[in-house]
This record gives structure tokens, C-alpha cells and sequence, in this order.
């Protein structure tokens, strides 16, 4: 009977260790993740390195990743879109993300529900999740906007769009 008991207590012992460790485990990634949100971010002119894409444009549009949700414990990200003319996307809506854009060179246009907004450098628009809209590069120049999404996630789709060129 002795034995038995020994057994259970050192089985228990072994279960709540390994227990205890995993949940270390768990609390030390999850540190890391938020250390790494909260460390200073600096980018030079062209870095990061845009990830080209293809939208029906005149030629492959580009996307810089300046910050992603691993950075932010995924509360937003900021991505900078560079939009061949041509580019359109199709009618569409973010269930659960909100989009800001930023107009920063060209015209940038906007379908919001039943409004359509042409917006100049300088521009700036914000679509609340679950919006119907579309957007795209109506003109003959190029458009350059930042595009903010929150929460994070939305930038993974143009992390995945280079490998279908």
C-alpha cells in the first residue's frame, strides 16, 4: 500500500512539473512577443525591401511592410502600397479590421458604400470593419499610399501575393 502512495504522490509530483514548465513556457513566449512589440522601430528610405505583387496594373504594384502584428502584439499594422495605375480591387469588406488610408503621392480613389471619393496627396480616409468599399488607381500615375489596419493581419496577404508572380 505504501508503494501505491508513493507511486501516486511521485506521478503527481512528475504531472504538476511538467504542468509548471509548459505554463513557464507559455509566460516566457508570451513575454518575448511583447517584449518585441515594444521595441523601437527605424527604417532608412527603401527598407524594408518592397514585396511586388500583381493587381491587373500596368505593371506589378509593391507593398513595404514597415510594421507587422508580430510587432505590435497585433494591434495594427502599417503597410506602404505603391499602386500601378489600372490597379482595382474588387468590391469587398474586413469582418473584423478596420483600414486607414493615407494618401501620400497621386490620386487614390475610394468606393465607400455608394460614395466614391477621389482622394489627392495629403487625403486620408478611414473604413470601419464590415464597410463595403474598393479602391484603386484610376489615373496614369502612380499612387503611393500608407495603409493602416487594426487589428493586424491584413499585411500576411501581401507577404503571401509575391509567390503568385
Amino acid at each position: 500500500m505504501f508503494r501505491i502512495i508513493i507511486c501516486g504522490v511521485l506521478a503527481t509530483v512528475t504531472i504538476v512539473a511538467t504542468v509548471s514548465l509548459s505554463i513557464g513556457q507559455d509566460r516566457r513566449e508570451i513575454t518575448t512577443q511583447r517584449e518585441r512589440a515594444r521595441t523601437q522601430m527605424v527604417h532608412p528610405p527603401g527598407d524594408p525591401k518592397p514585396l511586388l505583387y500583381e493587381a491587373g496594373a500596368t505593371a506589378p504594384n509593391s507593398a513595404r511592410l514597415l510594421t507587422t502584428g508580430d510587432e505590435t502584439d497585433g494591434a495594427w499594422s502599417l503597410v506602404e502600397l505603391t499602386e500601378m495605375p489600372g490597379t482595382k480591387t474588387t468590391w469587398h469588406r474586413h469582418p473584423h479590421t478596420d483600414q486607414a488610408y493615407y494618401v501620400r503621392e497621386g490620386v487614390f480613389t475610394v468606393k465607400v458604400e455608394d460614395k466614391i471619393y477621389q482622394l489627392h496627396a495629403g487625403g486620408y480616409i478611414f473604413i470601419p470593419r464590415g464597410t463595403p468599399h474598393g479602391t484603386g488607381n484610376v489615373g496614369s500615375v502612380p499612387v503611393n499610399v500608407l495603409l493602416i489596419d487594426g487589428p493586424a493581419g491584413f499585411e500576411r496577404y501581401f507577404q503571401a501575393r509575391p509567390d503568385l508572380l
